[in-house]
C-alpha cells in the first residue's frame, strides 16, 4: 500500500465545490464521517484503490487535518477552478478530519518527518517515498500514520 498528500486551501474554496458534509466535517462535525469527496492527484496518472491519503491544510494554520483512503483509481474532469482545463482526481474516503485548530501541526511534521519538503507541498498528490522516512522507525509512511493516529486519539 503507498500513501499520498493532498492538499487543500480553503482560500481557493468556492462554494458549491465540496460537499456539504465535507464542510461540515472539518467544522467539528464527527457524526458525518466518514465522508467521501473528489480530490486533485496533480499530475498523477496512476494510484492504487486503497492507497492512503493525508490532507495537508495550506495557506493559515497549516497542518495535516485529515487522513482517508482512496475507493477510486485517477480519472479524469473538468479542472476544479471552472476553467476548461482537465485536471486529475481520486476520490477519497475521508474517515478522520480535525478542525484547523486541532491539525497536527506542519512545525511538528517538519520535526518528525524532515526529509520529506512539507515547506515546499505545491500540488496534491505527492507519495510519500520511502526515502522521506529513512531516519524513522518503520522507514515508510506509517511512521506518519503512527504520529497522526496518536494525535487523533489524543484529541477523542
Amino acid at each position: 500500500t503507498t500513501a499520498i498528500i493532498v492538499t487543500w486551501n480553503p482560500k481557493n474554496w468556492k462554494p458549491g465545490i465540496k460537499e456539504e458534509n465535507f464542510r461540515r466535517a472539518c467544522a467539528g462535525d464527527r457524526s458525518v464521517l466518514p465522508v467521501t469527496e473528489r480530490w486533485s492527484v496533480g499530475r498523477r496518472r496512476e494510484l492504487e484503490i486503497g492507497s492512503k491519503a493525508f490532507l495537508l491544510r495550506q495557506g493559515s494554520e497549516r497542518g495535516i487535518v485529515g487522513f482517508g483512503e482512496l475507493v477510486s483509481g485517477v480519472f479524469d474532469d473538468q479542472h476544479w477552478n471552472g476553467s476548461l482545463a482537465r485536471a486529475r482526481y481520486v476520490d477519497i474516503r475521508w474517515d478522520e478530519i480535525v478542525t484547523p485548530e486541532d491539525r497536527l501541526p506542519i512545525e511538528r511534521l517538519v520535526e518528525e518527518v524532515p526529509d520529506f519538503k512539507w515547506n515546499f507541498v505545491l500540488s496534491s498528490g505527492n507519495e510519500l517515498r520511502d526515502r522521506y522516512f529513512k531516519n524513522c522507525p518503520y522507514g515508510d509512511w506509517r511512521h506518519l500514520l503512527e504520529i497522526w493516529n496518536a494525535h487523533f486519539q489524543s484529541l477523542l
